[in-house]
């Protein structure tokens, strides 16, 4: 839109939980691990970092992590944030999971 300023920050957080689609054998440590994995590359393809990690509850794998700027003159705008959980919902798919959740901008108390 007109007028519009696109918002650069310095970390994103995603919060966003991974559910098995009709099917009972997923093998949700194994996913767990190449998603944030495939996360992490994609992160570093960009001069960007990961912070954070997943636990395994209950039939589904949450998710709390960080997208971070590696260097000191460097920001994140928010279309690279949105192609992150893109990406990050497509190689969910590919393991038979869906992706429910979003990110958001870190809060500074969250850090601590």
């Amino acid at each position: 839109m007109v007028g519009e300023v696109e918002r650069t920050l310095d970390e994103w957080a995603y919060e966003f939980s991974l559910v098995p689609v009709g099917a009972s054998d997923v093998d949700l440590e194994r996913v767990a691990e190449e998603v944030l994995m495939e996360a992490t590359r994609w992160a570093e393809q960009r001069q960007y970092g990961i912070g954070g990690g997943f636990e395994v509850d209950g039939g589904r794998i949450r998710y709390f992590f960080g997208l971070t700027c590696t260097r000191s003159d460097q920001s994140i705008p928010e279309p690279d944030a949105a192609e992150l959980l893109e990406f990050i919902d497509a190689v969910s798919e590919l393991r038979r999971c869906a992706l429910e959740g979003r990110f958001r901008p870190f809060e500074e108390s969250e850090g601590d």
